[in-house]
């Protein structure tokens, strides 16, 4: 009998704007509920660190974000996204990205050896790749698994 392979899972990392687009309820929630299928399926590891989590509860605090955010739900959300994630600590200082406050994701990129860093910003995307981990839309990843499942 052959012996296959398992494949390992894709690695992931998700920038802090799809954090909120999620918990605002946009049509991003839906693309992360797929998403979530696929985390379930075994297919992907989410990676974290202190830095993102800091920087969303930071962005769900300000008034203009917060007034379209039910905070119950936020917290539900939180504590959900972080218990099915990774968490990394950044040992690497990244000093490469146009805006600095996105250098730690490049960092956890470089550490964690990311397959994808999945966002919407547009400073972000013209990278088109960090090292060895491409960054791409979330539309762009779940076309990419097959979306829809």
């Amino acid at each position: 009998m052959l012996e296959m392979k398992k494949k390992e899972k894709l690695k992931i990392i998700l920038d802090t704007n799809i954090l909120i687009s999620v918990v605002i309820g946009k049509k991003v929630k839906e693309q992360f509920d797929d998403l979530l299928a696929f985390f379930y399926l075994g297919l992907i590891e989410i990676i974290i660190c202190d830095e993102l989590i800091d920087e969303f509860k930071e962005v769900v605090e300000r008034p203009k974000i917060a007034k379209y955010i039910n905070h119950n739900d936020y917290i539900k959300f939180l504590a959900l996204f972080q218990k099915l994630s990774t968490h990394l600590y950044i040992k690497a200082h990244i000093k490469f990205a146009s805006d600095e406050d996105d250098n730690y994701l490049l960092s956890i990129a470089q550490d964690s050896q990311a397959d994808y860093l999945i966002c919407g910003d547009k400073l972000l995307l013209g990278y088109k790749k960090f090292g060895t981990t491409k960054i791409i839309s979330l539309t762009d990843f779940l076309n990419i698994m097959n979306y829809p499942i």
